[in-house]
């Protein structure tokens, strides 16, 4: 009996692990080809993604073709203008700007440094190179009188730290400050009271 149950059995389990053996068989080709169309799928998009990105580059690259010829366009244009506005002594109101904005940052820049301020004050010859949009638009003379504009604000907001300004009654005015208003305004400015009246 044992014996039939075995052969039985076996045969049960031969026919079970025989179909388990051929579904995971077919299993494991519907993944190899599934695995396969996606490798084919995915070796098109980056063809496709590939030829895009040459199309890319060589669009940016005609773009940046166009970019410089109008950059260079611009320049050649703005060049004739300020040729122009220089040569008929026209008001510029590109170049005042410019000329306007460097004599600030001039003043900025020498006044944030004490030894460029010193000499300003002594009386000492300042020089710098213009670069920048500066250089574009603005000539060396341009330059060279928003340097002198720059010195010349540079002593007067000195100038102005050597005055004292109070604002007082006649009654309440000392005798040596009323001779004292009255020297400068007659131009007799007396050195000993210098920027205390």
């Amino acid at each position: 009996m044992l014996r039939i149950f075995l052969d039985t059995e076996a045969q049960v389990f031969a026919d079970r692990f025989e179909s388990a053996a051929a579904h995971i068989s077919e299993e494991l080709g519907n993944l190899e080809e599934s695995l396969a169309n996606t490798i084919r799928s995915m070796s098109d998009q980056l063809g496709w993604a590939e030829s895009n990105i040459d199309d890319t580059s060589h669009t940016m690259d005609t773009i940046l073709a166009y970019a410089k010829h109008t950059n260079d366009e611009t320049n050649d244009v703005a060049a004739r203008l300020r040729a122009l506005f220089r040569q008929d002594a026209r008001k510029d109101p590109v170049r005042d700007r410019e000329l306007e904005k460097l004599t600030k940052r001039l003043v900025k820049e020498i006044s944030a440094d004490k030894s460029l301020v010193k000499s300003v004050l002594g009386g000492g010859e300042l020089s710098y190179q213009m670069s920048g949009k500066p250089a574009l638009e603005l000539s060396v003379e341009d330059g060279q009188t928003a340097l002198a504009e720059a010195t010349k604000i540079i002593r007067y907001k000195e100038d102005l730290k050597n005055y004292h300004l109070s604002c007082l009654a006649p009654g309440e005015c000392s005798e040596e400050s009323i001779d004292a208003i009255i020297a400068a305004l007659a131009g007799n400015k007396d050195p000993a009271r210098s920027g205390r009246i």
